[in-house]
């Protein structure tokens, strides 16, 4: 059981670690990029628009 634990633990953080380096990495490709000044969220942001766009 000990075993377990300790696996899964170490399991954790690998995942933790990864979500950080792909983060940090996609943070920096988009600067490279030039998308640094967009929006986190995007999508919400065309909804809204689309929402609040008056009707014809």
């Amino acid at each position: 059981m000990d075993t377990q634990c300790k696996m899964v633990r170490e399991l954790l953080s690998i995942k933790e670690q990864s979500q950080l380096l792909v983060k940090e990495t996609s943070g920096r490709l988009a600067a490279e990029a030039g998308f640094q000044d967009l929006s986190p969220d995007p999508i919400r942001n065309l909804m809204a628009a689309f929402l609040s766009s008056p009707t014809t």
